[in-house]
């Protein structure tokens, strides 16, 4: 667990990827999402995080009954009031719009923790790919650099660099304007992401890139499509007062 033996941070629980289905038996890839998720919420309730944020792709068929379940599940762990959310390629119905306005991050004000923001961007296009509109980009960095007295996250869906897999195949679109936007900002630290399934950390003119595990399967990045054999995960994440940031991932056992 990351070191939380001082006050002076937030603590924040980062999903993502969860593709639930209307049927709440169902499975793919060996792997019951709904389940997984419960397991994983079930320790999210333990930790009692300060947020907890849901980086896209929530239902896996674009159903209503998808979001009811995800929904239900937030609700059975308590965990309401610490939800926020940010739309993935998979959430391209109106249902999404429907029973997440509520809680999506990129339609709202930046949540304020403790010494930062945490900003979300839509990265949703055609398809699986992504894309963020330049008018968005902008709006972003006007509410970063109108509060310089924070230090900043952005969370979104796509990865922001490659992989290096067949997962480039569903890339983010126009992504280098977005590094190229953060690049010189030194107080946007960190960058955290779905989409891609697994966990890997990349530092980008010191600002801090991690994706998160699937709450469902997992995803290899090697040359051709694979599922990998690491369990359903989420990332625990610590925003320090002084800008600092520790962070661990956790997985179904």
């Amino acid at each position: 667990m990351p070191d939380a033996s001082n006050n002076h941070y937030q603590s924040l629980l980062q999903l993502t990827d969860c593709h639930l289905f209307s049927d709440p038996e169902k499975m793919a890839y060996g792997v019951n999402p709904l389940k997984s998720l419960n397991a994983l919420l079930a320790q999210v309730a333990a930790i009692q995080p300060d947020a907890l944020i849901v980086t896209g792709d929530i239902s896996a068929d674009d159903s209503k009954h998808s979001y009811q379940l995800f929904l239900e599940s937030i609700h059975q762990y308590g965990l309401a009031d610490k939800l926020k959310v940010i739309a993935g390629n998979h959430d391209q119905s109106p249902w999404f719009a429907h029973y997440m306005a509520g809680f999506d991050l990129t339609f709202q004000a930046p949540l304020n923790l403790g010494n930062w923001q945490i900003h979300g961007i839509d990265t949703r296009h055609k398809g699986t790919l992504g894309y963020l509109h330049p008018s968005d980009l902008q709006q972003l960095l006007n509410n970063i650099d109108s509060q310089p007295q924070y230090y900043h996250m952005i969370a979104c869906h796509h990865n922001p660099i490659q992989t290096g897999s067949w997962m480039d195949k569903h890339e983010w679109l126009n992504r280098q304007s977005f590094l190229d936007a953060i690049a010189n900002r030194e107080n946007i630290r960190t960058v955290i992401y779905g989409h891609i399934h697994s966990d890997t950390t990349h530092i980008f003119e010191n600002c801090l890139l991690q994706s998160c595990p699937s709450s469902c399967w997992q995803f290899a990045l090697c040359e051709e499509f694979k599922v990998a054999d690491e369990q359903p995960g989420m990332r625990h994440i610590l925003l320090g007062d002084e800008g600092q940031l520790q962070s661990q991932i956790y997985r179904v056992s």
